[in-house]
């Protein structure tokens, strides 16, 4: 029988593990462009930092700037000149715009964020419902963060959630494998097809692309935010699924 016929159940079986795979890829890269920047906030001691850095390297700029201007001639029109430093001062002005944004949205919902040790820690989780549940602000907080961020967290929760399965049903098709299920194949019958060989290195490339990306595409602050995120919100407050 041919490997890739329709009624081969192992060629069928390793097709379908392949085309999951490059589905995975692609929602993967989907997402991967759309991580809302509050998962991505450091705490607010770093991005107070860095708006302090912003600012020191402006003023230096600026420093800078009057110093070219003092010490050499004018090389372009007085005109041309006052439109660059008014696009310069533009672009400095949004710089501390966003890093005020970037202020605001942290520390507004940096006390209903956490990482992994919110799952691993049950003492610390327990602190952290019970500071929540005890003020009406926060309440207040982290029912509009659930409201506005529910749909890509279980998105992304679901995308990481196929990629375990993915690994456990490749796992499984080369037990199922060795254990003879698939009576006409055996792994050396396998890689001695063509379309056997490719697909099984397709479906073990496609895993290794996955947790590259993985790392590379979304920070592993962002993941274990939505992770938590996922669990307090689907499962009243994390009781239930932290073990």
């Amino acid at each position: 029988m041919d490997f890739m016929d329709p009624n081969n159940d192992c060629g069928q079986s390793l097709l379908k593990l392949a085309a999951a795979g490059s589905s995975i890829l692609a929602e993967l890269l989907r997402l991967s462009n759309h991580i809302p920047d509050v998962f991505l906030f450091e705490s607010s001691k770093n991005i107070d930092a860095a708006a302090a850095a912003a600012a020191q390297k402006a003023a230096q700029e600026k420093e800078k700037e009057s110093s070219k201007k003092s010490s050499s001639k004018k090389t372009k029109s007085s005109a041309a000149a006052e439109a660059d430093q008014a696009q310069k001062l533009l672009e400095e002005q949004l710089t501390e715009d966003t890093l005020r944004l970037q202020q605001y949205e942290q520390r507004k919902y940096e006390q209903i964020l956490f990482d992994m040790e919110y799952l691993l820690d049950q003492a610390f989780q327990d602190q952290c419902d019970e500071r929540i549940q005890s003020n009406i602000d926060l309440i207040d907080i982290d029912e509009q963060f659930k409201e506005s961020y529910l749909d890509i967290i279980e998105r992304f929760y679901t995308l990481f959630e196929s990629i375990y399965y993915y690994y456990q049903e490749s796992n499984e098709f080369i037990q199922r494998v060795r254990e003879s299920y698939y009576i006409d194949f055996t792994m050396e019958n396998i890689l001695q097809e063509k379309e056997g060989k490719r697909l099984l290195i397709e479906v073990y490339y496609n895993y290794g692309v996955m947790l590259l990306l993985l790392d590379r595409l979304i920070p592993a602050i962002a993941r274990e935010r939505m992770m938590v995120c996922y669990v307090r919100y689907k499962s009243a407050f994390g009781t239930d699924n932290t073990t």
